[in-house]
C-alpha cells in the first residue's frame, strides 16, 4: 500500500497487534508462532518500503479461506500519531478453472482428428472466465503459440454451454503439425489472467500406412507423371489392383499416411521396395507426388515367371 507515511513518520512502525485487516467481514487476527494458519487467516508480518510518496505499507497475510466466489473489499486501518489511515483494495475468490472434457484427444502428425471437421479438438471448460472471443486466449502446444508465430493452429469457434445446471465454455481449436509421435502438453490461458491457466495433454501418433490404389500401365507418358488425365502411355486406362500374368510394365501405387521419411523427392532404390508374391520384387522408379498426409511412387514390375 504505497504512501502511507511521510518520511517523518520512519519510527512509527505497525505490527500484527494494532494492524486491522479485513476480508469483507471478516477480520484477519496475527498468525501464532508455528501454529498451523487458521480458517479465517492470519496476518505474517508487517513492514515498510520507500517509493516515490513516501514509504509503502508491506503488510503479508495468509488468505482466509471461503465457500463464496466473487469479488470483497480488502480494508487495512492503522492509526499513525493519532491520525486513522485506511486502504480498501479489491480482491477475488475463485474456484481454479478445470478441464472437463477433450474430445478427441489424439490427433496424427498432421494434425488430423476424428472430429467431423478433421483439424480439430472440442473442449471444455468448468470455472473458466467467460470469455467470448479468440484474441482473448493465450493457446500453447507445447512450445508453439498458436496465432503468434504459428498461424496453423489456433480457436475457430467459442461458445457457453448449459449442462447439468452448470455454466460451462467451450472451444474448437485447430491443431498444429508436429514432427514425432508422443504426447504434448496444451496449455489455455485468458490473456491477462496466468491464474486461469489449464493445461491438458494431447497424444500425437504415426497412424498406419494405407494403400488407397494401385494402378498397372504397359507405358508410361514420359518422366513427369506415368498417368495423365487418368490414361496410361498408350492412351489405355490402367489396370487398378492388377498387373499381367506376364508382368512387366509401372505401377502406380498411392499411400495415404506414409511412413516417416517417405516423401516426395527424398526416396532412393533402397528405400522403397513391392513385392509381388513371395520371390518377385519391383523396383523403385520414382516419387511421383508427395506430401506429408499422401504419396504416390512409381514402380518398374519385372517379368513375372508364372501369373500371380
Amino acid at each position: 500500500l504505497k504512501g502511507w507515511w511521510r518520511q517523518s513518520d520512519v519510527f512509527s512502525t505497525p505490527t500484527p497487534d494494532t494492524l486491522y485487516v479485513s476480508f469483507g467481514d471478516l477480520v484477519v487476527g496475527k498468525c501464532i508462532g508455528s501454529q498451523p494458519p487458521p480458517a479465517s487467516g492470519c496476518i505474517q508480518s508487517v513492514g515498510k518500503s520507500p517509493d516515490l510518496l513516501g514509504l509503502s505499507l508491506v503488510v503479508k497475510v495468509l488468505t482466509p479461506k471461503s465457500d463464496t466466489v466473487g469479488s470483497m473489499q480488502v480494508t487495512v486501518r492503522d492509526r499513525i500519531k493519532g491520525v486513522t489511515k485506511e486502504s480498501r483494495v479489491p480482491f477475488v475468490y475463485f474456484r481454479p478453472p478445470q478441464v472437463a472434457e477433450v474430445d478427441p484427444n489424439k490427433a496424427t502428425l498432421t494434425g488430423k482428428t476424428s472430429a467431423s471437421d478433421g483439424k480439430t479438438i472440442g473442449i471444455t471448460l468448468r470455472d473458466f472466465p467467460k470469455l467470448t472471443s479468440a484474441g482473448e486466449f493465450t493457446i500453447k502446444f507445447a512450445d508453439v503459440v498458436c496465432g503468434v508465430l504459428d498461424k496453423s493452429c489456433g480457436i475457430t469457434e467459442v461458445k457457453s454451454l448449459h449442462r447439468n445446471g452448470q455454466l460451462l465454455l467451450f472451444l474448437r481449436i485447430k491443431l498444429p503439425p508436429r514432427t514425432e509421435p508422443g504426447d504434448v502438453t496444451v496449455s489455455i490461458e485468458p490473456l491477462g489472467q496466468p491464474e486461469f491457466n489449464v493445461q491438458f495433454p494431447l497424444s500425437y501418433y504415426l497412424p498406419l500406412p494405407v494403400v488407397r490404389e494401385a494402378k498397372w500401365c504397359r507405358s508410361c507418358h514420359g518422366e513427369a507423371s506415368c498417368i495423365v488425365m487418368g490414361k496410361c502411355g498408350d492412351g489405355e486406362s490402367p489396370l487398378e489392383s492388377m498387373v499381367p500374368s506376364s508382368g512387366g510394365g509401372k505401377m502406380v501405387v498411392v499411400i495415404e499416411n506414409p511412413p516417416l521419411g517417405l516423401s516426395f523427392g527424398q526416396q532412393t532404390q533402397t528405400m522403397v521396395s513391392l513385392a509381388l508374391g513371395t520371390s518377385n520384387f519391383a523396383s523403385f522408379r520414382k516419387g511421383a507426388f508427395g506430401s506429408a498426409e499422401i504419396v504416390a511412387v512409381e514402380f518398374e514390375i519385372p517379368p513375372l515367371a508364372s501369373p500371380r
